[in-house]
């Protein structure tokens, strides 16, 4: 039913050791990339799309489970929401679950994308289960969690969260989830990074540094572009700069732009 698929995970590559190691750094700097997301605020709260997921996940799509758990838990790639949402407590504890689930999951699968060739295995698709499970869990328990506010290491917690700031919540994760695996899919594929990670490189894949450098920068230059036809012909009132992290329409379009390229 299956055949031989390209090979993803190599096992005759790095050592678990420099593997676990290389995993444990994407972790943190996953970890800290996450004080550096898109925010803008919602009431008490702030929605948060957080880029920098992709980079725990890159150890988890490169070298399978056991590696998307070291970079989740002792390289702290998964312990972000309880740093950058501070005031939200037992969510927390939540938020933190369901990204470790989602880095074992996409390991879980990379392994066996290794192994087998077919359509069930492409990380665009094995990442549905995984991505709307979080936004389930999200819509269902983020109101219970509350209720149990505060937690001993947040005593200021909120013990209420608006239903539509939950269910914004519930249908922006997963949205943001997709596009970290697109975005980390993508990396991979760049031959220099998988020198780097000690992954096998084929030939046809030895331009894809350059071609995804072209397509960031055509990204980044129509996103430009638009905040400046923005600026000029609806923004009449704006102070004449960009307030590029401050608006949610914006972010949303940054992101959309940015994905979509």
């Amino acid at each position: 039913m299956f055949t031989r698929a390209e090979e993803t995970i190599d096992e005759k590559g790095f050592s678990n050791f420099k593997k676990a190691v290389i995993s444990m750094l994407l972790g943190l700097a996953g970890f800290f990339g996450a004080y550096f997301s898109l925010n803008f605020s919602a009431g008490d709260f702030s929605l948060s799309i957080v880029w920098s997921t992709f980079i725990p996940l890159l150890a988890a799509m490169a070298y399978g489970e056991k590696f998307g758990l070291v970079a989740g838990t002792l390289g702290l790639g998964a312990f972000f929401p309880f740093f950058i949402w501070t005031n939200n407590g037992w969510a927390c504890l939540l938020s933190s679950l369901g990204y470790l689930q989602f880095f074992v999951w996409h390991g879980y699968f990379a392994v066996r994308r290794s192994k087998f060739s077919g359509p069930w295995f492409d990380s665009l698709v094995i990442q549905l289960p995984s991505v709307l499970f979080y936004g389930a869990i999200i819509y269902l328990l983020y109101p219970p969690c509350f209720l149990y506010n505060p937690p001993f290491w947040a005593p200021d917690a909120q013990t209420f969260m608006p239903p539509q700031t939950v269910s914004s919540i519930a249908l922006k994760s997963p949205l943001i989830m997709c596009m970290v695996t697109i975005l980390s899919a993508f990396v991979l594929r760049i031959s220099e990074v998988r020198l780097l990670f000690g992954l096998p490189v084929k030939k046809c894949s030895r331009g894809n540094g350059p071609v995804f450098m072209a397509t960031v920068s055509s990204s980044l230059a129509s996103w430009l572009l638009m905040l400046v036809f923005d600026d000029i012909f609806i923004g009449k009132d704006s102070p004449g700069f960009f307030p590029l992290i401050n608006s949610p329409f914006e972010i949303i379009s940054f992101v959309i732009i940015m994905s979509a390229g």
